[in-house]
C-alpha cells in the first residue's frame, strides 16, 4: 500500500507521516515509505568521508540503490541509556531498509553476555581490534560532566576513522548538503538543516533540531527537543540538555554544559555551566586540565 498525501498536506514531512498512519502501513512499511525524508536516500554510511570525518548528507552509500549496498555490521561502544537508544537506530534502520545488523556491545563494566537492547556484551572496548575490518563502530558516550574524559577515552581507543559508522534514523530529516561526521548518531525526529556541519561523535536524541548554517564541532550530545537556531557555533564536547534553546548567532565554548530548558542569548565561556530563562552561568564543568586562561573566571566560577 502507497501512502500518497495531496495538495498542502504533501508538501513537509509531517503531511506524509499523517497520510500514511491514516493509511494502516504496518511500522515496517511506514518506515520505508518516510524514509524519503531521512536524508532524502535511505541509510547513511558515508564511506568516502574525508580526513576529517566529514561527508555531504548524501554521500557514500547513500548514493547507491539499496540493492547494492553491502550489510552494515555495527558494534556499540557503550551500555544502557546512549548505547541502547543507538541501538534502537540500528534496528530502525534494520527493519525500514535491511542495511544494518547489530552485532553487540563493548563495554567496560558490565559482564560479558550481558543482555542489552538488540544485543549482548560481547567484550572491553580495547576488544574491537578483534572484529573483521567490515564492522563499523559508534560510541555514544555523552554523559553531562565527563563529556572531556569520554572523548579522551574514544581517541585513546585508535580506532581509525573508516571504522566509525553513521547512524541516521530513517525518521530523522537531514538536509541534502548538511555534513555529518563519523560515529554521530541522528536520531529519529532529529532535524538537521541546509548548510550546516556536524563533527564526528556527536548525538542529536529525538526532536533535537539544528537549524541553517550551524557547525556543531565533535563530541557534542544535543538533548531531547534542544534547539540550536541558525549561524551559530558550537564547541567540542559541549552538553546541549533536553529543551534547551541556542539563540541564533550565538557561540557556545567547548565543554560547556546547558542546562535543561536553558535559553541562551549570549555566548557561552568554555567549560561553563549556564541554566534558566534568559541563561546565566552558575558553575564549571570541572575539566580534566583546567586552562589558565579560561574566562569563566572572569565571572567568578570556577576552581
Amino acid at each position: 500500500m502507497q501512502c500518497r498525501p495531496s495538495g498542502r498536506q504533501g508538501r513537509s514531512i509531517f503531511g506524509w507521516i499523517r497520510a500514511c498512519v491514516s493509511s494502516d502501513l504496518t511500522l515496517p512499511e511506514f518506515r520505508k515509505q518516510t524514509g524519503a525524508f531521512a536524508g532524502r536516500a535511505g541509510p547513511l554510511d558515508f564511506s568516502g568521508c574525508n580526513a576529517n570525518g566529514f561527508d555531504r548528507a548524501r554521500g557514500g552509500l547513500a548514493q547507491q540503490p539499496l540493492a547494492q549496498q553491502s550489510m552494515i555490521n555495527v558494534v556499540i561502544l557503550g551500555g544502557k541509556g546512549g548505547g541502547t537508544l543507538a541501538a534502537q537506530t540500528v534496528l530502525a534502520l534494520s527493519s525500514a531498509y535491511g542495511s544494518h545488523r547489530l552485532i553487540g556491545y563493548l563495554n567496560d563494566r558490565l559482564e560479558i553476555g550481558t543482555q542489552l537492547h538488540g544485543g549482548a556484551v560481547v567484550g572491553r572496548f580495547e576488544d574491537w581490534t578483534r572484529f573483521e575490518d567490515d564492522v563499523r563502530f559508534v560510541a555514544p558516550l555523552h554523559k553531562a560532566g565527563a563529556m572531556q574524559d569520554n572523548a579522551r577515552r574514544i581517541a585513546e581507543l585508535g580506532v581509525p576513522m573508516t571504522r566509525w559508522t553513521i547512524l541516521t534514523d530513517p525518521l530523522s530529516n537531514v538536509a541534502d548538503d548538511a555534513r555529518i561526521g563519523r560515529g554521530s548518531v541522528i536520531s529519529a525526529a532529529a532535524q538537521i538543516g541546509p548548510d550546516s556541519a556536524i563533527g564526528p561523535h556527536c548525538y542529536l536524541r529525538a526532536g533535537a533540531i539544528v537549524s541553517h548554517d550551524v557547525t556543531v564541532s565533535g563530541n557534542v550530545y544535543l538533548g531531547h527537543r534542544s534547539i540550536v537556531l541558525g549561524n551559530c557555533r558550537i564547541g567540542t564536547g559541549a552538553h546541549i540538555a533536553p529543551g534547551a534553546i541556542i539563540r541564533d548567532g550565538t557561540r557556545v565554548g567547548k565543554y560547556a554544559l546547558v542546562g535543561m530548558g536553558a535559553v541562551v542569548t549570549r555566548d557561552v565561556p568554555p567549560f561553563a555551566i549556564v541554566q534558566g530563562v534568559p541563561a546565566r552561568i552558575t558553575g564549571a564543568v570541572t575539566p580534566a586540565d583546567w586552562p589558565a586562561e579560561n574566562p569563566v573566571r572572569r565571572f567568578g566560577v570556577g576552581p
